[in-house]
């Protein structure tokens, strides 16, 4: 069986073929009769994005302070996504309240949060629409790629929306 895919920038290959060897193994896949006989292997095709990186660090911000920690977030961010302002001071209030004293002394001065209502990175030829949370270690990354070098040491929402629909996944 071989499985294909295409579409951003890269082809992944995956073949399963059955083996006529006999050997004898001591690993746990092999003593199961599912996997007696099969070999695996997986081929990636590279292939280069063309384009241009598209510049995200003209995107510009609006700060404020939710329950002690710096918020960034886009204009208007708060009118296209009404919930968003409650729920974030719910989450950062249970952030707080569950983080040791000594750990949230030392992270609200230096951690901030840059809320986008979508980030769009990558190249023009292969664009990444940015989904969920990240934090971002350090700045070399983010100047590569064309994005905030203020955001190092940050944590990004990439998508409001998705941070709204997903934040009740884990109970």
């Amino acid at each position: 069986a071989a499985a294909g895919g295409g579409g951003g920038g890269g082809e992944h290959v995956i073949t399963i073929t059955q083996s006529s060897s006999s050997s004898i193994s001591t690993s746990t896949s092999s003593l199961n009769p599912y996997f007696m006989g099969l070999t695996a292997s997986v081929n990636v095709v590279e292939e280069l994005c063309h384009g241009s990186i598209i510049d995200t660090t003209t995107k510009e911000y609006l700060d404020t302070t939710v329950q002690g920690w710096t918020v960034y977030y886009e204009a208007k961010l708060f009118d296209a996504f009404p919930s968003l302002m409650d729920t974030l001071k719910e989450d950062l209030c249970a952030v707080n309240r569950l983080m040791p004293k000594h750990a949230r002394e030392g992270l609200i001065p230096t951690t901030r949060f840059w809320i986008n209502a979508t980030l769009t990175y990558g190249t023009e030829g292969c664009p990444i629409e940015g989904r969920g949370l990240t934090f971002h270690p350090a700045k070399e990354w983010l100047a590569s790629n064309k994005m905030n070098v203020a955001k190092a040491g940050c944590i990004e929402f990439y998508s409001a929306r998705d941070y709204l629909q997903d934040r009740g996944l884990w109970g």
